[in-house]
């Protein structure tokens, strides 16, 4: 809901934009964030309702995929999705890893929607432990599809993850993977990190673009509910979601090589720059006051190199 000065001052200067301003304002709060919170409350509600029925009785992998897709279409429109997906030939596949870039907290949702109910199986989700409303969507996923979950400040708990991971991907899949590890807006991908792109499985990439003129699925905000509550009222969150061709490393590929072979076909598609550091440099300070140590002390033995 922000506004740039100019527009603001040609709203200043313009009662029928100043009036049209106010309506869509009072469209977005009053109509639309209702309707919207309604469906959001509905998937949650559908979800669980499943999920209680699941204690009872064993469900078919057909029907837990069911289940999941719809509560994801539910979710999805909650949060105003208008998304075209590309290339459904190339989804991905078992066994084998999908690396995508990441936008949001809700682009599981997104990639999950567009699955075929009548499919025997889903994704493997991975991601983030999270507290709140999310850790509630995290319960709800994993009743629904496998999943696992990280808490990346444990050392120990990330080695195990990455081996898991990894044997999951050979077994069935596909690993649902957001390899960047952190969210970001769309302006460049972060760079892929290569545990997944060690091992010979076959890598499924998917790239994911917003528009966001008509509203910002990128959590930018400090409390949650504030940006809940910006997504469900704006007008739209429109989405590109492109599926690649699956990828395979090559016999004098290494890790890092592949992995940033298939960060480069994502950013082509999407139109971005790849860049070369990940996501702690980018969002910890103490990353990129250590990152600017390490650039301060290669400038000074180029220095003392050029010098002597």
């Amino acid at each position: 809901m922000e506004l740039s000065r100019a527009r603001w001052n040609r709203l200043e200067n313009s009662p029928h934009l100043r009036a049209l301003f106010v309506f869509l304002l009072w469209f977005r709060v009053f109509i639309l964030f209702p309707i919207r919170l309604a469906l959001l409350t509905s998937s949650f509600i559908f979800a669980a309702i499943f999920c209680i029925i699941a204690c009872f009785y064993s469900l078919t992998n057909q029907q837990k995929t069911w289940i999941a897709v719809v509560y994801s279409r539910l979710f999805t429109a909650g949060t105003g999705l208008v998304a075209t997906y590309h290339d459904r030939k190339n989804q991905p596949k078992q066994p084998g890893f999908a690396i995508s870039n990441h936008l949001s907290p809700n682009d599981i949702q997104i990639i999950s929607a567009d699955v075929d109910p009548d499919r025997e199986y889903l994704y493997t989700v991975t991601g983030q432990k999270h507290g709140g409303i999310i850790w509630a969507i995290e319960r709800l996923v994993e009743q629904l599809c496998p999943a696992m979950w990280l808490e990346r400040n444990n050392p120990e708990e990330r080695k195990n993850f990455t081996k898991n991971v990894i044997n999951e991907a050979r077994r069935a899949g596909p690993v649902l993977l957001f390899s960047e590890g952190y969210c970001t807006n769309n302006t460049r991908v972060l760079q892929f990190r290569k545990a997944a792109f060690e091992d010979e499985v076959a890598i499924y990439p998917i790239a994911l673009k917003q528009n966001a003129r008509f509203g910002d699925s990128f959590w930018s905000e400090d409390q949650f509910y504030i940006y809940l509550f910006r997504l469900l009222s704006s007008f739209a969150t429109v989405y590109e979601v492109y599926y690649l061709e699956p990828q395979f490393r090559e016999p004098d590929e290494t890790a890092e090589q592949f992995a940033a072979r298939v960060q480069s076909l994502v950013c082509e598609k999407l139109g971005v720059q790849p860049a070369t550091f990940d996501g702690s440099l980018w969002y910890k300070k103490a990353e990129r006051d250590k990152y600017s140590q390490v650039i301060q002390h290669k400038c000074a033995m180029q220095l003392i190199h050029l010098c002597s």
